[in-house]
């Protein structure tokens, strides 16, 4: 008898969009990651989406949109307040995040916005 493993594979990734208010920063909040125990940065809003990097509580991410559902948020971690993610302004045109910084989606449930 012949049997077969199916590897799951992850969803396509979606990436984080900055610049859709003219004017506006690029990712308009600064939250804090509230959760108890460490939280997955994933490719996408769900957890089909691949593990980018894991993030623990007490840490600062821009938040750049939601998910279609709300349950979701797109974001860009703040790197230590050492490197410019190019998120605190104006971007030049709407697009998806380019860097320099990680980006991906965490559940919205535990992020608490903190400025902006």
């Amino acid at each position: 008898m012949l049997t077969f493993a199916i590897a799951a594979t992850a969803a396509p990734p979606v990436p984080v969009k900055v610049g859709d208010q003219p004017g506006m920063d690029a990712c308009t909040s600064l939250a804090v990651v509230t959760s108890r125990r460490p939280l997955a940065l994933r490719t996408g809003p769900g957890q089909r989406h691949a593990k980018v990097i894991t993030l623990k509580p007490g840490d600062l991410v821009h938040l750049c949109g939601t998910s279609s559902d709300a349950q979701w948020s797109a974001v860009v971690l703040a790197q230590d307040g050492i490197l410019d993610c190019r998120v605190s302004s104006p971007a030049p045109a709407p697009g998806a995040y380019e860097g320099p910084c990680v980006s991906g989606w965490l559940p919205a449930k535990w992020l608490e916005p903190v400025a902006g």
